[in-house]
């Protein structure tokens, strides 16, 4: 029986798994270290450090260039522009995920539609400021 070797340590479980279906679908054999504890306590996966892909050694280099293009710790794709007015963003997030309280008749309306009827005039607003410049 070969060596296991770690080669990625993950705190999502849901990760984890799917990283090592990914291995199992190139025919790689994977064991996930503390993924039943992960399952059944998903609230210590900090304390026992995550979960674990472990794969024979005499694999392990394959598995590792496997993995490399699905690692998710590169540079952020965003747009720079989304950086530009973080504070309009911040509101603008807190709108739809509160809601905005307008006054319809006698009762008092809430609601994700009434944030993005705003937020769709802000951002309408601030384009046709940039076009004017």
């Amino acid at each position: 029986m070969p060596r296991l070797v770690i080669i990625d340590r993950r705190l999502s479980l849901p990760e984890a798994v799917l990283r090592g279906s990914m291995l199992e679908a190139y025919r790689v054999p994977v064991a996930l270290g503390g993924g039943a504890h992960a399952f059944m306590h998903w609230f210590a996966l900090f304390a026992i450090g995550g979960v674990t892909l472990q794969v024979p050694e005499d694999v392990s280099e394959t598995a590792e260039v496997l993995l490399k293009p699905v690692d998710p710790g590169g540079e952020l794709r965003e747009l720079p522009r989304f950086w530009r007015r973080p504070i309009r963003n911040a509101v603008g997030a807190a709108l739809v995920f509160v809601g905005l309280p307008l006054r319809s008749g006698s009762s008092r309306a809430t609601g994700l539609m009434t944030s993005v009827i705003v937020l769709a005039a802000i951002d309408a607003t601030s384009r046709s400021r940039a076009w004017s410049k």
